[in-house]
């Protein structure tokens, strides 16, 4: 219900400045217009988005709207990708028609028109997103990856993996990585109490069950037990006890946003299939049975770690070559806003400059 009071509200303050302001286009980049029922539409997109996001601290608030900015970053977004289509057809490498239906397709998870009509229903039920908006917001991602396969052979850009071993030996443990799952048994305890800074207290008896817990657990696995079972069985975390206590998401040491008990556990883990021998205790959550499904290090999978560092930092060079060529386009574009906080600004390139700035890549 909040979300749809938070998405009428601006809704109907938008629908009032346009009314006042009588204008049908909230931008246009080169002479191309951007619709007002477009932005409309992805203003909406931006506040579910947030709203769902931050649903655990109760949603949107009127300072997280503020601080967002969400109508000024729509529009900001929607010149942008108006500019890198018009980029994809200075430099000719824009995607066919064909290329962007099988690039929607295989983001939406489809493969046929009736699937491909059921996800675009979804879309407009959950996010309020026309197909031709939809479309527009995902194939935005192929003309940026279009441009960015033009600037990396037009500029050379490349990263070897002798690169990459090299940034690799300067710190192993900024790659070094596991993937894993768990078991979470926490304590039982109707005596619990809370401390000054919020978090539960268990009693010690209570501790000592959970304990019991998790070593059974740990015996069923000693004798044979599939894990995936009996986290569905056991574990305490609904969040990752349907999927067998899976973590699908690889982790760092120096990056891992776990309890710094789970995360030395984890790594303590040498060999896939290895698990914990004994229960490893968090005091914020209770005792973690963990499993390594999976690592990356000097003695582990260490090609595929180079090969990955060395993808990782050529994206990361392509996306800085992006964003220089995006923002020279910009500055030699005649963009013109008619809302939001660039109103009345107006940029007018001359030929020479335009000419200069855009094919400096």
């Amino acid at each position: 219900m909040k979300k749809k009071l938070i998405v009428l509200f601006l809704s109907l303050a938008l629908l009032f400045t346009f009314t006042a302001c009588d204008s049908s286009t909230v931008a246009e980049v080169n002479g191309e217009k951007i619709a007002k029922e477009e932005y409309q539409e992805y203003v909406n997109y931006l506040l579910i988005s947030y709203d769902s996001m931050y649903s655990s601290l109760g949603g949107l608030s009127p300072e997280m709207l503020q601080y967002f900015d969400i109508e000024n970053t729509a529009i900001d977004t929607l010149v942008t990708m108006e500019e890198a289509k018009q980029a994809c057809a200075k430099l000719n490498c824009t995607p066919t028609k064909d290329e962007i239906q099988s690039y929607v397709y295989e983001n939406l998870g489809v493969s046929k028109k009736a699937d491909y009509k059921t996800a675009l229903s979804q879309i407009k039920t959950n996010y309020g997103l026309s197909e031709e908006t939809a479309v527009k917001v995902i194939a935005s991602n192929l003309y940026k990856e279009n441009i960015e396969n033009y600037l990396e052979k037009k500029q050379d850009i490349s990263f070897s993996n002798e690169e990459a071993a090299a940034l690799y030996e300067e710190d192993p443990e900024t790659y070094d990585n596991r993937t894993v799952s768990y078991i979470l048994i926490k304590p039982d305890d109707t005596d619990a109490t809370t401390d000054d800074s919020g978090n539960t207290v268990y009693t010690d008896d209570a501790w000592a069950a959970a304990k019991a817990e998790a070593e059974a657990v740990i015996t069923k696995l000693d004798d044979g037990g599939d894990f995936a079972e009996l986290a569905k069985e056991h574990s305490d975390d609904s969040s990752t006890a349907e999927s067998g206590g899976s973590i699908s998401e690889s982790f760092t040491k120096a990056e891992s946003s776990y309890v710094e008990e789970f995360t030395n556990a984890a790594f303590d883990l040498t060999k896939v299939g290895e698990y914990t021998e004994e229960p490893v205790k968090s005091s914020s959550f209770g005792y973690f049975i963990i499993l390594c499904d999976g690592l990356q290090d000097k003695d582990n999978e260490y090609d595929d770690l180079i090969a990955s560092i060395a993808k990782d930092n050529l994206a990361t060079l392509k996306a800085d070559a992006y964003e220089e060529y995006i923002s020279d386009f910009h500055e030699a574009s005649d963009v013109v806003y008619y809302y939001g906080d660039h109103t009345g600004e107006e940029s007018e390139s001359d030929t020479s400059e335009d000419d200069s700035a855009t094919e400096s890549e």
